[in-house]
């Protein structure tokens, strides 16, 4: 499980894409505190309590921007376009569903990790295996992390203290 204790003050350099809007989005120049949600098919359950107790306490995107890390690292080669093709209609259901006036382009970041570099980068474990969650500062350092048990109590205790 990744606690707190060896993260590094520095910014991040990491820059992923968006599926759907092809957005990239550098980590440690967003200028804005962002909530990584990583998981894999098999730890997807949950997701949507995460996000409710996020926006909670920050209901607008220009507060805090809500991206899902999805682990891809065991899809094979071979089905990388049939995973780009899921996670694409998986975005197009987001956008449907979000209300009039509300920016897809900020409201639904959904941003592939084909190696599991990503997670690692953040200082988590196999998202495949538990679902972990990384807050990260304006200044792009990481703020906190919690890969484990009650990641939605966690997150809501963290969210409770010092602001973002």
């Amino acid at each position: 499980m990744a606690d707190n204790q060896d993260i590094a003050g520095s910014a991040l350099d990491l820059t992923l894409t968006a599926i759907g809007s092809a957005r990239e989005l550098n980590l440690g120049r967003l200028g804005l505190p962002c909530l990584l949600i990583c998981f894999g098919q098999e730890t997807q359950a949950g997701i949507e309590d995460v996000e409710s107790a996020a926006r909670e306490r920050y209901p607008k995107a220009g507060q805090l921007l809500i991206g899902h890390v999805v682990d891809l690292h065991k899809i094979p080669g071979l089905l990388r376009k049939v995973a780009e093709g899921v996670l694409a209609n998986e975005h197009k259901k987001a956008v449907e569903s979000l209300p009039a006036g509300v920016s897809a382009h900020d409201y639904v970041v959904i941003l592939p990790d084909w190696d599991g570099s990503a997670v690692r980068a953040l200082g988590l474990e196999d998202a495949t295996r538990t679902m972990g969650l990384a807050l990260i500062d304006a200044a792009g350092r990481i703020a906190w992390r919690h890969q484990g048990l009650e990641p939605t109590e966690e997150l809501r205790r963290r969210l409770a203290g010092e602001p973002l």
